[in-house]
């Protein structure tokens, strides 16, 4: 008796379908007002000698007691030594830090525990060492030839995801990085899936044009998927399947799309064209569920044998002003092609030319 066939699922074969596929950065905080300091508040003190009076010489009055004469003050010395003392502590009082307890200190007053300000400093600091840390690793990325890489996670581990040619390279290449910005972390490379020597030039050209920012409008729900029997969503097949759920956002209106699909060896097909290729085939497939505001779930049931003889499998969304013309062959796993070093440097032009930009997810399917 004939063993089942196990049909062609691949990322270009929509749910349920075989054959060809026509039909992942508020208001300002309120500023401090310092409190002014006044030092002539505190120079209102100053000394004011009593005005002398100087008495006419007059006969004495019969029958009347002289009052003594007062002394007349002939010069201010008395006066400008006090202003010059009142001076010198002013300025010292300005001068000298503030009492530790006080609102003007720089550490914290003494009312507040020595346990939650220590806190806060470590607080603060880890934020600062963690935007440190990425903007190395961001910086680090797109100069790692043959690879497409998305960062997962950077506390307490860098970990990134996506395919390389050479996985160890990317940790030293990050190490690298890292050492020269004064930076310490650990690297975890296990989710970057290796491709062959054969899609480093298309990975380069497509990364050369990658979209700026860490976010996508197009990524696998994980890194890796298993073949299990009879998935929720994917038809009864007697063979195993994976059941990959891709994340897609509709670009931005004005904007036209391609989306393609390529495999381990860098070969390529066409899936969806163009935006109006989109909106008016693929939504009327099978395995595209619309969640509502341009945002898409995309279910592709991947069976065993495709698993085997491409395990590593990508999606390319190219974006910008149309036309967006590949010259691609549209349908299924059973018909891509390799583009030859022309055919990227071609791309790259028009990529720069019309302001095309690129965006990838990977995946890998683990047949065992």
């Amino acid at each position: 008796m004939a063993e089942p066939r196990d049909k062609e699922r691949t990322i270009f074969t929509p749910h349920g379908e075989s054959g060809a596929a026509d039909g992942g950065r508020g208001e300002a905080a309120p500023r401090m007002e310092t409190p002014k300091l006044d030092p002539a508040g505190w120079m209102r003190a100053a000394l004011q000698p009593e005005p002398g009076q100087t008495a006419r010489k007059t006969a004495p009055v019969p029958g009347k007691a002289r009052r003594p004469r007062a002394r007349p003050i002939r010069n201010g010395w008395l006066m400008i030594a006090g202003l010059l003392l009142l001076f010198v502590a002013a300025a010292i009082w300005i001068v000298a830090p503030p009492h530790p307890g006080s609102r003007t200190s720089h550490g914290p007053p003494k009312s507040v525990p020595a346990q939650i300000a220590a806190r806060s400093t470590i607080q603060v600091s880890a934020a600062k060492g963690s935007d440190r840390l990425r903007n190395a690793v961001a910086l680090a990325l797109p100069g790692i030839a043959c690879s497409w890489l998305d960062i997962e996670r950077l506390d307490p581990t860098v970990t990134l995801s996506g395919v390389a040619g050479d996985a160890s390279a990317v940790a030293a290449a990050l190490s690298q990085a890292f050492a020269g910005n004064d930076l310490n972390a650990p690297i975890d490379v296990s989710d970057v899936a290796s491709v062959d020597t054969s899609a480093c030039k298309v990975l380069d050209a497509f990364r050369a044009v990658r979209a700026p920012g860490g976010d996508s409008s197009i990524r696998a729900a994980q890194p890796a998927f298993h073949l299990q029997q009879a998935p929720q969503d994917c038809p009864a097949e007697p063979f195993g399947q994976a059941e990959v759920v891709i994340d897609f956002y509709l670009p931005e209106q004005g904007e036209d799309f391609l989306l393609a699909g390529m495999n381990n060896r860098g070969q390529m097909v066409t899936i969806v064209s163009s935006r109006h290729d989109f909106l008016d085939n693929m939504t009327k497939v099978k395995g595209w569920d619309d969640l509502g505001g341009g945002h898409y779930h995309w279910t592709i049931c991947t069976g065993e044998q495709s698993a085997r003889q491409s395990p590593v499998l990508g999606l390319l969304l190219v974006t910008g002003r149309a036309p967006l013309d590949f010259v691609l062959p549209r349908g299924n796993a059973a018909s891509p092609i390799a583009v030859s070093r022309a055919w990227l440097a071609g791309f790259e032009s028009r990529a720069r030319e019309r302001g095309w930009n690129t965006q990838m997810t990977w995946y890998r399917v683990d047949a065992e």
